[in-house]
């Protein structure tokens, strides 16, 4: 197989492991009663402020509301970030190997704050030449116009694009745009395939 001229990777649970659970549990919002009170409303304000309909200010003024008032901004801020775990192991060395060999961009669904903390807490996003963000590009994996953005941006044939990610629907919506991809397993499975396409 041929070298691909960019490889794009996810963010979450490709680079860096992602705990949904952790919002509640930091909150204290640990049982299934308390959880199933919110759970519709957070997701909703979630996925405006990822598809960046919403932006940070709006958000936590709405996301307060949801809660009615008895978290403050930095309780709802802390609870967010925790959502943020650690790298997946072996992924940092692999970006970096494979960084000087290929163009690399970030294919995320994410919102202002994960995405700042994120930066700044990972050094590996300095591997990295482009960024694809959900609430930059107002819309969200795997709606087709997100990959047509990305395409479009890159300007070069989607057959020579690699994208990685670990949810089936992103990386089908990633070939019905004439991409490769490769569904995200394990670090070790990347180093076994990146070898045939002249990665590593």
């Amino acid at each position: 197989m041929t070298k691909p001229d960019v490889v794009l990777l996810d963010l979450g649970n490709v680079l860096i492991s992602i705990d949904p659970a952790a919002f509640s549990r930091t909150l204290g919002l640990d049982h299934e009663e308390s959880r199933g009170r919110y759970r519709k409303n957070v997701i909703d304000l979630v996925h405006q402020y990822e598809a960046g309909a919403i932006a940070s200010p709006e958000y936590f003024d709405r996301l307060g509301a949801v809660f009615e008032g008895k978290f403050s901004r930095q309780e709802l801020s802390g609870a967010m970030l925790n959502v943020i775990g650690k790298p997946i192991e072996g992924m940092e060395d692999l970006v970096r190997s494979i960084s000087g060999r290929t163009t690399l961009g970030l294919v995320s669904n994410t919102n202002e704050l994960h995405f700042d903390h994120c930066r700044a807490s990972f050094p590996v996003l300095k591997s990295f030449h482009h960024f694809f963000l959900s609430y930059r590009m107002k819309c969200l994996k795997p709606d087709p116009e997100y990959y047509r953005h990305v395409v479009q941006s890159l300007d070069i044939d989607p057959p020579q694009i690699l994208f990685v990610d670990d949810l089936p629907e992103n990386t089908r919506a990633a070939e019905k745009a004439g991409m490769r991809a490769l569904l995200f397993s394990t670090t070790a499975e990347l180093e076994r395939v990146f070898p045939s396409l002249s990665l590593l």
